[in-house]
């Protein structure tokens, strides 16, 4: 009973070491709190594709990148979210491009290939 209490006072913005729902992970990206996305992974989704999601919900919500799920639009899992900088923490809309993975990974092998040279 005193764990559980103790849980409930400590998680969240509770805890001290919150920083408003975004992790950083291992994997360079930062992951933000969404319990209720559908494509959350222990209550966070990549928040690149959170800020996508969202962006193209108010500009563009017929876009061929978002599905409908119930009554709400979200980022189809299909489709990739490319940081132009190259940066996976640099999130602002102006440095992410939605792709398809094939358009995604070519893009990639370019980059590559440019880099050799």
């Amino acid at each position: 009973d005193y764990l559980l209490n103790l849980s409930e006072t400590r998680s969240g913005d509770k805890n001290p070491m919150w920083r408003g729902g975004y992790v950083d992970h291992t994997d360079g990206y930062t992951y933000a709190a969404a319990p209720n996305h559908p494509y959350a992974s222990n209550g966070y989704v990549l928040a690149h594709r959170l800020m996508m999601e969202r962006w193209l919900r108010a500009s563009d919500p017929a876009s061929r990148f978002l599905i409908r799920l119930g009554n709400g639009l979200f980022l189809s899992p299909e489709f990739s979210v490319h940081h132009r900088d190259g940066s996976k923490r640099n999130n602002v809309i102006s440095n992410l491009e939605c792709l398809t993975p094939a358009d995604h990974a070519r893009l990639h092998n370019l980059a590559r290939h440019s880099r050799k040279d």
